[in-house]
């Protein structure tokens, strides 16, 4: 999980409560989008449980494996940094859940939250970086050294606090919120 969970390490615990009051847990069967290639989506996503393959196709070829999420891992998170829509599609590897928070809620967080957006904003070039060196390197993500990074390691217990917080939340169905 410490490979991209790191986003929770510098994230406050009021950043971690507000994502779970506005966040809504989405449950997808196996082989279920979550994202596809080309078009936008208006959620940011957590992976709470389960896996999600990613894939991108090129024109006329066949569709290709870029890279396994886990639990913990942020999906969604390239369209913070620029205006295009998704370069890969995200399915459901097994039965999975996320926690998707509105684009909407996390623009108006942005701006009115500058703490907010500074640690969101260095977690998500953290988490850029890590997927841009294993991709060119054609290997699986290095885990982190969250201690070089000046992070404390509060990743696993932050993770088990969404996930007590959201054990009363009925798990809706991925659907309604595409």
């Amino acid at each position: 999980m410490a490979r991209s969970v790191h986003i929770l390490s510098l994230l406050d615990d009021s950043d971690i409560e507000w994502l779970v009051q506005v966040g809504l847990r989405l449950s997808l069967p196996p082989v279920a989008p979550l994202v596809e290639e080309g078009l936008r989506t208006p959620f940011l996503y957590i992976i709470l449980s389960g896996a999600f393959l990613v894939t991108q196709s090129a024109m006329g070829s066949p569709e290709r494996s870029l890279s396994v999420l886990q639990r913990g891992e942020l999906v969604g998170e390239l369209s913070y940094l620029d205006a295009r829509p998704p370069s890969a599609t995200v399915r459901a590897a097994r039965a999975s859940q996320v926690l998707a928070v509105a684009r909407s809620e996390v623009a108006r967080k942005l701006q009115t939250d500058v703490g907010f957006a500074a640690r969101f904003y260095r977690a998500l070039g953290i988490t850029v970086a890590m997927r841009l060196r294993a991709l060119t390197r054609g290997e699986p993500e290095d885990e982190p050294d969250l201690e070089q990074l000046g992070l404390v390691t509060v990743d696993e217990r932050r993770f088990e606090a969404i996930m007590r917080r959201l054990e009363g939340q009925t798990p809706g169905d991925a659907g309604a919120a595409s």
